[in-house]
């Protein structure tokens, strides 16, 4: 248009000129399609010139007169100026209906129109300013308009009648309306069409006096509406039904599709009302006939396809308002029409869809009707399929009804096609394609949207099954997912579609899943196309499978009533029980998601729980306040609660359990309990959370760890008890009464209490739980030996080995890391228990003799004939005193240890049989020895007493310098390894070594186990309870002193003294780095120095200096080494002291004043007083080994007492030196110990010290 109007104007102008030319060029062309740009660029481009006074209308009362003294080329520019302003008001006004959803008609048909006080100040001015210009414009003369004078007069006049429709004035609009109809037949029915305009575009006497029988319509339609109103429904339905139409003759008047609409509704409604309150049954017929009638109607006129959108507007309007109905009065409605009628109904929801899916998600056209047609056909399928097949199929020969039906209707129909029953799904975008169904597939899709060859609109073959036996019905929801996501529409209507699908397929599902016969392909199909529902409707899980398809529709807001739908599908069929394994939970993004759905959950939900949370919990953790009690029984009472919580908390729980969230799962299973407190599943979770908390504490090896709080104790019981109350399950038996055992030994007050119960407990468990029958036993045992019941004990750990002697393997080595799940670790225990039932009570100077039948028995055990071997024969054991079963009680241990080196139970038994046969020595071997050690002669046979003892190793043979503890692992059965129990057998083997080292004088072995115990270990390296740490190694000092008090009181031979020094030597040298204090430390140097005066004879005790004890030390050391690498080497010490003596440091320095060398100070810490001074404290420490030798002992590091000692912030170089000493030791950093600040000369005795210094280095 503009390479056109450029063409036409050449000469040069100026731009608003240039804009009105244009303007007016365009008011010529008002035949054409114009664009939305175009017609908008218009608009604006006509309010410039209006504005700038380029464009003008008459605003006279007498516009006549006006324009008669007006020149020629003035009355020129007008007319054309009136031409745009017709134009331009017309499209003003046609946007705005548009906008506001307004009709040329009744008020029924502009439910935007709200009146003018609902609109804003804009839109009124700028409806007054165009009621304005119309009025001015009908002043203009006729005359003027010369040949157009019909087609201007007639806008003008149907523009009027369109302001009258913005004013909400229908009475006005119906005056103009007849004086446009009365001008059209004065003017030989004249028609003017407005391509531009969207809003009644025809100008023509059949739209007006359609619109005209509309607006009285209407008027007699008030009336109907206020009949149903006062409940005269048979007075509506006799009125609406005969408007019914199946085939809208052409000659009659087409109604608005809303109006239409609004009609049919009201007529279905009344015919409803009828229907469900006429007892005699009849008017369900006649409700039938009037919904396929009425379903007919529309789809007869969307095949006409004049005014589409608007008739699939109405068509959705009406299956809203069938829907609305109670799901119920389907099948009888479905029931009540024949063939013919369900032919042309569903042939009817087969036009409704396709027109809606042609349409397109244009913004303009309202979707409404696009997820309830497939949900009408699902219901209508549904009722058929639960009929007889036989009488209520629909195939080829009600096709062949409805011919015969439509022709006696006067539906006109193609004589030459045959019509050919076709499964077909309507589809956008596409030609015909329909095909015939084969012969096995007719009766599975009887009846789904049957649609003839000759159907105009456009169809899409259906998705179906053949090879499954899917119900019809189940195939078109599927088909209606599969369609609209398609088209990316699957949640339109807030996804209507989706909430149907999910719970009908899910039921379904059920019920197949319920019938062992039903073919495993459909539920899996079904299972398949509910997750691909579920991801559409909620997005589960987040990250999309592969076997799903991303429908790209638009996102629905999660809210608690959707997530509610799909909880049904997600959750499994059977739920876990709080003993099965965790492959039985759910997974991890459901887990996640139902945490993501709690902060949806309305107050209303929890409103449901029988008792509030924070009561559970005051309830389960403390004593129950006498006024709550009976609140408390009657909550306990109660049955589950109806509610979407019913299991969601519970599966909650059980995940966190199984996943190791201990918190977690107690807050959760506590959750469910108030909505189900009768589950035993979860009291019972509870109960194992709170027993798993109360092993974890007391296996803690804090101090704090000792202390367990009532509260867990409460809580656990209760909901022990609890469990019990609801089934007296075997797991939870075993279970509470292990807990009852641990707790009998923490708490000693209620032990006695606590075992009897646990007894009782294990008791019932034996006759619930079978399969557990060695375990009770065990525990039974446990429990009569702490209940001093013997015979019992005996009698239960017999049976526990009977019992595993069907499923338990004996290796040669049993694993120390790991089970093996092979009862080998058990069996083994439940030997060593009969053992040491034994050896304890001997140990108790009681008589054993009584129970030699039971170590008979333990002979016959597999343990002993391992590997096909022949059984011991019982005849050859002669046990005639308690010796001889004591020594076979050895023999046993040392069995367990050769098939179970780890086994530090049995170890500790050895050593204290040995212990008690006044044998410490052995027992402390047993215990500590090291491996490969010169100490350690390994002997065929050790006796202690009666009895002979082999080599088996050492408890603590694997130690180290870094860990006292090493090589030591717990025994990996849980059910032997109760808590604390590991800790506290350790602490008892520590506690004997200790014993059995003071009784033997071993000073140097105490302070090793000083050393090794004082440093609080790393969390990772601790075997002992903090408590129990510090009680074994703080007596260990006094203890020390004690032995070297007596000790020294000894006479003893010059080679025993000589060994005394060294240990004296050894132990102050092991301790001087640890924090024992001064005193302590003074007394250690004391002894050494008595020791190393009773050891010599060249010195006396008061001339001993540390540097002389460490030569001397060193001198034995040398002389022992020399001894045992030749038995010719000289027995007299002072013949190592003088060979080596040209290498020490000269007599004169031990002649002096005792020498004390400084000791190595802590880098000064310079704090933030005022007086900026340097606190230093000396603790004591090594000092430099000045006298050489090989020896593997240190010599000893002489210490000062702990002091505080405060300096100057500037610190003196000798000083200096001394705190940064550096690793290596040079003359020339021997050299600035002798130095100072003032550079001063060294005296004479520094340098003879100093030259003896340079030359002991440079030799080494």
């Amino acid at each position: 248009m503009l390479l056109e109007f450029l063409s036409l104007s050449k000469r040069p102008t100026k731009i608003l000129n240039f804009t009105r030319e244009f303007c007016l060029h365009l008011t010529g062309l008002t035949s054409k399609q114009w664009s939305t740009a175009l017609k908008n660029n218009f608009v604006s481009m006509w309010k410039i010139l209006e504005s700038r006074r380029k464009v003008e209308i008459l605003l006279s009362d007498d516009v006549r007169a006006d324009i008669l003294e007006m020149k020629p080329t003035k009355i020129v520019n007008l007319l054309y100026d009136l031409r745009g302003f017709l134009l331009y008001t017309e499209l003003e006004v046609d946007a705005e209906m548009v906008r506001r959803g307004m009709r040329l008609g009744p008020a029924c048909l502009s439910p935007g129109n709200d009146g003018k006080d609902s609109l804003d100040d804009s839109t009124r001015l700028k409806n007054q300013n165009l009621a304005r210009l119309v009025r001015q414009m009908f002043m203009y003369p006729s005359e003027m308009y010369s040949d157009n004078c019909t087609e201007v007069r007639l806008r003008l006049m149907w523009l009027d009648a369109k302001m009258w429709v913005l004013r909400n004035d229908p009475k006005y609009m119906l005056q103009r309306l007849t004086d446009i109809k009365l001008y059209l037949v004065k003017n030989d029915e004249w028609e003017v069409n407005l391509p531009n305009i969207k809003e009644s575009p025809v100008i023509s006497l059949a739209e007006t006096n359609r619109r005209i029988q509309t607006i009285q319509r209407a008027e007699q339609r008030e009336e109907v509406e206020r009949l149903y109103q006062d409940g005269n429904y048979s007075q509506v339905a006799e009125l609406l039904w005969v408007t019914l139409r199946l085939k809208p003759r052409t000659a009659e008047v087409q109604p608005f599709p809303q109006e239409r609409a609004n009609q049919l509704c009201l007529l279905l409604k009344s015919l409803s009302f009828i229907a469900q309150t006429d007892d005699l049954g009849g008017s369900w017929k006649t409700w039938a006939q009037g919904i396929e009638r009425a379903f007919a109607e529309i789809a007869a006129r969307i095949r006409v396809r004049h005014s589409l959108p608007d008739w699939v507007n109405a068509a959705g309007q009406l299956c809203l308002n069938l829907l609305e109905e109670d799901q119920e009065n389907f099948r009888s409605i479905f029931e009540a029409m024949s063939k013919s009628e369900m032919g042309r109904f569903q042939r009817s929801l087969a036009t409704f869809s396709a027109a809606q899916m042609e349409l397109g998600p244009e913004p303009a056209v309202i979707r409404r009707s696009l997820v309830p047609v497939w949900l009408i056909g699902y219901h209508a399928l549904n009722s058929i399929e639960q009929l007889d097949i036989s009488e209520r199929k629909i195939s080829s020969e009600s096709c062949a009804s409805e011919e015969t039906t439509k022709k006696r209707e006067n539906v006109p129909r193609h004589s030459n096609k045959k019509s050919v029953p076709c499964c077909a799904v309507p589809y956008r975008g596409t030609k015909i394609s329909t095909v015939p169904c084969r012969a096995g597939a007719v009766k599975k899709f009887e009846g789904i949207f049957i649609s003839g060859l000759d159907d105009a609109i456009d169809m899409k073959q259906l998705k179906f099954y053949p090879e499954l036996e899917v119900p019809s019905c189940v195939q078109l929801l599927i088909t209606a997912h599969s369609e609209l996501g398609s088209c990316n529409w699957c949640t339109d209507g807030n996804g209507s579609l989706l909430k149907f699908l999910i719970p009908t397929l899910s039921k379904f599902r059920k019920k197949l899943k319920s019938d062992p016969t039903q073919d495993i392909k459909i539920i899996n199909l079904l299972t398949s196309e509910l997750q691909q529902a579920i991801y559409c409707f909620v997005q589960f899980p987040a990250k999309k499978p592969k076997s799903i398809t991303d429908h790209r529709s638009t996102k629905i807001t999660l809210n608690w009533a959707n997530v509610v739908l799909v909880f049904d599908v997600l959750f499994p069929d059977e739920l876990p029980q709080f003993d099965t394994v965790k492959s039985n939970s759910i997974s991890s993004e459901l887990a996640s998601f139902m945490k993501k759905c709690i902060s949806l959950i309305p107050d209303s939900e929890f409103a449901k729980m029988r008792l509030s949370y924070s009561k559970i919990i005051k309830a389960t953790h403390e004593a129950i306040p006498e006024d709550s009690e009976e609140d408390l029984k009657s909550w306990l009472n109660m049955r589950s609660v109806s509610s979407p919580l019913e299991n969601f908390y519970y599966l909650l729980a059980d995940y966190s359990m199984k996943n190791n969230s201990r918190d977690d799962a107690i807050k959760y299973y506590f959750m469910d309990v108030g909505f189900n407190p009768q589950r035993i599943d979860s009291w019972a979770a509870i109960a194992l959370c709170k027993a798993a908390e109360i092993d974890e504490k007391m296996r803690s090896f804090e101090s704090k760890g000792q202390f367990l709080p009532l509260k867990l104790i409460h809580c656990a019981i209760f909901c022990f008890e609890r469990a019990l109350e609801l089934e007296r399950n075997g797991k939870i038996l075993i279970e509470f009464g292990q807990m009852l055992y641990w707790l009998a030994g923490y708490d000693l007050e209620q032990s006695r209490d606590y075992f009897q119960k646990s007894y009782a407990l294990f008791e019932e468990a034996l006759a619930v739980a079978p399969e557990e029958a060695w375990l009770t036993h065990y525990m039974l045992g446990k429990l009569a030996e702490k209940l001093k019941r013997g015979n019992e004990c005996l009698n239960h750990y017999h049976h526990a080995l009977e019992w595993m002697d069907e499923f338990a393997s004996y290796p040669a080595k049993i694993p120390s890391k790991t089970n093996s799940g092979t009862f080998c670790h058990e069996t083994l225990e439940v030997f060593y228990r009969i053992t040491a039932f034994v050896t304890k009570k001997y140990e108790a100077r009681e008589d054993v003799l009584d129970l030699k039948n039971d170590i008979l028995g333990l002979l016959q055990s597999p343990i002993f004939t391992r590997d096909g071997e022949e059984k011991v024969d019982a005849t050859q054991f002669r046990f005639a005193t308690n010796a001889d079963i004591v020594q076979q009680c050895i023999r046993n241990y040392e069995l367990i240890l050769k098939r179970y080196p780890q086994h530090y139970k049995s170890y500790y038994r050895l050593a204290k049989l040995a212990y008690h046969a006044d044998n410490p020595s052995l027992a402390k071997k047993i215990i500590l020895v090291e491996k490969n050690s010169q100490n350690s002669q390994k002997e065929d046979s050790k006796k202690a007493g009666k009895f002979e003892f082999n080599d088996v190793g050492s408890l603590f043979g694997d130690r180290n310098r870094h860990n006292f503890f090493g090589g030591i692992w717990r025994i990996p059965c849980e059910d032997i390894d109760r808590p604390a129990a590991f800790s506290k057998h350790l602490a008892k083997c520590c506690r004997l070594v200790v014993l059995c080292a003071e009784k033997t004088h071993d000073i140097v072995l105490l302070a090793t186990i000083f050393s090794a115990l004082q440093k609080t270990p790393d969390p990772s390296k601790r075997y002992l309870k903090e408590i129990d740490r510090e009680l074994i190694y703080k007596p260990i000092i006094s203890t020390i002193l004690s032995c070297q008090d007596l000790m020294i009181k000894q006479q003893l031979s010059s080679l025993q003294a000589r060994k005394r020094l060294v240990q004296f030597h050894r132990i102050t040298e092991l301790l001087q780095k640890k924090i024992i204090g001064s005193e302590v430390f003074s007394k250690l140097q004391e002894f050494m120095k008595k020791a190393y005066g009773l050891a010599q004879t060249s010195d006396n005790e008061r001339a001993a200096t540390l540097e002389s004890i460490n030569k001397y030390v060193k001198a034995i050391i040398a002389m022992e080494k020399a001894v045992a690498e030749s038995p010719n080497a000289s027995h007299d010490v002072q013949d190592y002291l003088k060979k080596n003596r040209g290498d020490q440091i000269q007599t004169s320095i031990s002649k002096q004043t005792p020498l004390v060398p400084a000791p190595e100070l802590p880098k000064p810490m310079i704090s933030q007083t005022t007086d900026s001074r340097v606190v230093t404290v000396i603790q004591p420490s090594a000092v430099i080994d000045l006298t050489g030798g090989g020896s593997s002992t240190s010599p000893l590091k002489p210490v000062e007492p702990v002091k505080i000692v405060q300096a100057a912030t500037t610190v003196p170089a000798m000083r200096q030196q001394v705190v940064n000493q550096p690793s290596q030791i040079t003359p020339a950093s021997l050299a600035a110990l002798f130095s100072n600040n003032s550079n001063q000369q060294l005296s004479d005795q520094q340098k003879l010290i100093l030259a003896q210094l340079r030359k002991h280095l440079n030799q080494n």
